[in-house]
């Protein structure tokens, strides 16, 4: 029975690796946290839970237009 080659598989892994370390370090990424912190904002503050939870109706209108603007400038 032949010995396994390891090298061209140990090889891909380590490229795998650095497209994965690139993309973890990339405006894409930031980007995409950007867009989801934004959105768990909105929600939030729509059904006033959390650190919203005591929101005037005039202050949520306009964390939600302030929210509304973060998520669809970044997407």
């Amino acid at each position: 029975m032949p010995a396994p080659v390891v090298g061209p598989i140990a090889t891909a892994i380590a490229e795998v690796a650095k497209v994965v370390g690139k993309w973890m370090n990339s405006a894409d990424r930031r980007r995409l946290e950007a867009s989801k912190e934004a959105a768990e904002k909105y929600i939030f503050v729509n059904e006033k839970i959390g650190e919203f939870k005591d929101l005037t109706d005039a202050r949520q209108v306009k964390l939600l237009a302030h929210y509304r603007k973060r998520f669809f400038s970044v997407n």
